[in-house]
């Protein structure tokens, strides 16, 4: 089952932090063979009956291959993913690699805590530009209850 809806009517930081540690591992595992997921989001994170997550819908994944002649990774082109939890240079059509995947595990997490992202009552076509421009005019929003949010949760 998908992360947004249990999460979103009691969030707790103990179990937002067990699944982006889960999460975390599964990117560190594309990662390493070389593959951006392109579309994290709570979504696309199963939970599964032992506890674990597992990541899921791999339609906008892409290779990162190694440049003929060892010039080096091959970055991804293209606009990909979901545009609340799209990453900036994404957005702007700019050549990323996998880490585009931590910004959208980012707002993934807030997702979780909040039970929708930022920005969810903006529409998709604004958000990616916005995103393409660096954000909106607004900060990120606050966590709720903010002092339960412990540094404890950021390590």
């Amino acid at each position: 089952k998908s992360q947004t809806q249990p999460l979103r009517a009691n969030p707790n930081h103990h179990k937002v932090r067990a699944v982006l540690a889960y999460a975390l591992l599964g990117l560190e595992a594309l990662h390493t063979a070389s593959i951006a997921h392109r579309d994290v989001k709570a979504a696309n994170l199963l939970l599964c009956d032992d506890g674990s997550v597992k990541l899921a819908d791999f339609g906008v994944a892409g290779i990162l291959e190694e440049e003929e002649g060892g010039g080096g990774r091959r970055l991804l082109t293209g606009l990909a993913g979901s545009p609340h939890w799209i990453a900036p240079e994404v957005a702007a059509c700019e050549t990323h690699d996998e880490s585009a995947d931590i910004w959208s595990l980012g707002i993934t997490a807030m997702e979780m805590a909040h039970g929708e992202p930022p920005l969810a009552e903006v529409p998709p076509r604004r958000v990616i530009f916005l995103a393409a421009r660096g954000g909106g005019s607004k900060p990120p929003p606050a966590l709720d209850a903010a002092d339960g949010w412990s540094d404890d949760f950021v390590e």
